[in-house]
């Protein structure tokens, strides 16, 4: 398990480095696309690019700390740095979002024309392909490595794609001599920026809350539960994520002629049974003992050697 950690954290550090590297060139690239192309749309892009090599940054500052061992002051391990990492994230695509909205509301009121050139169009083009790739990637390892940080960082991704979409359709329309497009196009990108990172900033502070894992895990867990063999009822489930980590604890109820050791065989292969087959990380289990009547009591398992 340690080594399969240690992996997924390599893979999720390597493919937001790729991430930043390509975020850098093409901020710049961008960028000086819009001041020579005379794109106000573009500008608005390039910052959103420059903004996404931020989140970067705090995705791999985050993941650097998660991965540290727990320790006394912290028992349950760093995992919850890197969901707060997460919710940075989108505060920051949301910012990024406002800034955009600002300068094309800007231009509108100061009815400011653009004449966007052919050299903005080629970088949206670029941008929409680079950042589509990214956003996929990015999104692999993420669910793949349940690190939620690096899926916002795709979602940053996704959103700079799109943007670039708004920017490409603002941009060929001015050209193509409709007025006050590239304004608008720069709008409609801010709208979607802000919806993007509200989305991410939510999404992670339902986890830095302890919010319990998704239904279909949880049904997933009761499953495994109520199919161990001397488990006749449960109460008390509670789940919730810390970072990468699902942490699940619950009173399993078994009967009261069993002996102590009996009773803990059952915890335990529950206990086994939720490692092995789904993708919780820690289960915490107490053993309750019900009144058992002849007719409700199963044979006691025997007891191993």
């Amino acid at each position: 398990m340690k080594g399969e950690n240690l992996k997924g954290d390599a893979a999720a550090q390597r493919v937001t480095w790729i991430g930043a590297a390509a975020n850098l060139l093409l901020g710049v690239f961008k960028f000086a696309a819009g001041i020579l192309g005379n794109s106000a749309a573009m500008v608005a892009d390039a910052a959103h690019s420059l903004s996404d090599l931020v989140s970067d940054v705090v995705v791999l500052a985050g993941l650097r700390i998660a991965a540290r061992p727990a320790d006394g002051s912290h028992p349950y391990g760093h995992g919850k740095v890197e969901t707060s990492a997460a919710v940075l994230v989108g505060i920051m695509v949301a910012a990024a979002g406002f800034i955009i909205f600002y300068s094309g509301a800007r231009g509108l009121y100061l009815d400011e024309e653009t004449h966007p050139g052919a050299i903005a169009l080629v970088a949206a083009a670029v941008s929409i392909v680079v950042k589509e790739l990214l956003y996929r990637i990015t999104l692999g390892i993420g669910r793949r490595e349940r690190r939620p940080s690096v899926v916002a960082n795709a979602w940053h991704h996704r959103s700079d794609a799109l943007s670039s979409v708004a920017a490409l359709a603002g941009i060929g329309g001015e050209m193509l001599g409709v007025n006050h497009l590239d304004q608008v196009a720069a709008l409609a990108v801010a709208l979607f920026v802000i919806r993007a990172g509200a989305m991410i900033a939510w999404d992670a502070y339902k986890d830095l809350v302890d919010t319990a894992v998704e239904d279909r895990l949880r049904s997933r867990i009761v499953e495994v539960i109520e199919g161990t063999d001397g488990v006749r009822s449960w109460h008390k489930l509670r789940s919730r994520k810390v970072g990468a980590a699902v942490f699940v604890d619950v009173h399993l109820e078994v009967d009261e002629n069993l002996t102590v050791r009996q009773a803990h065989e059952i915890a335990d292969r529950a206990e086994n049974a939720l490692l092995e087959r789904l993708p919780v990380d820690d289960v915490t289990v107490h053993v309750d003992v019900i009144p058992c009547e002849d007719k409700d009591c199963a044979d006691p398992p025997a007891q191993s050697s």
